[in-house]
């Protein structure tokens, strides 16, 4: 099937990565749900994240969220930052109960994102 064909090739993918270009290159590979993400070692969502707030001033509220692994990185800096300690940080990762997760908040689905916003935008 074609799911499975997907699957191999990206399985397939790794291993030439892990072998070419790991030993040459400052970069890491992670796999997603349904993705093989090649980045470098020193940049993730977490640094972008921790780069944004330092350089803004009058941040005093954090709504942060995600349902990939990748996310995570976002809600380390989050929560191990001690300039961030004053911050109210809600960080919330989407998907299954049993998820293991940094985040402090759990959500089933992508919706629940999306009223959430709704509701801050309304009450603002």
């Amino acid at each position: 099937s074609l799911p499975e064909y997907g699957a191999f090739q990206a399985k397939e993918c790794q291993n030439h990565l892990e072998s070419a270009i790991l030993p040459k290159l400052p970069v890491e590979i992670l796999l997603g749900k349904k993705n093989l993400e090649v980045r470098p070692t020193l940049i993730n969502k977490g640094e972008i994240v921790k780069r944004l707030l330092t350089g803004m001033q009058d941040v005093d509220f954090v709504f942060c969220a995600g349902d990939d692994r990748t996310d995570e990185d976002m809600f380390r800096v989050l929560k191990r930052t001690p300039d961030f300690n004053d911050l109210e940080c809600f960080t919330t990762t989407i998907g299954p109960p049993t998820k293991k997760t940094l985040a402090g908040w759990h959500v089933s689905s992508p919706e629940e994102i999306i009223q959430t916003m709704k509701k801050l935008a309304d009450s603002a």
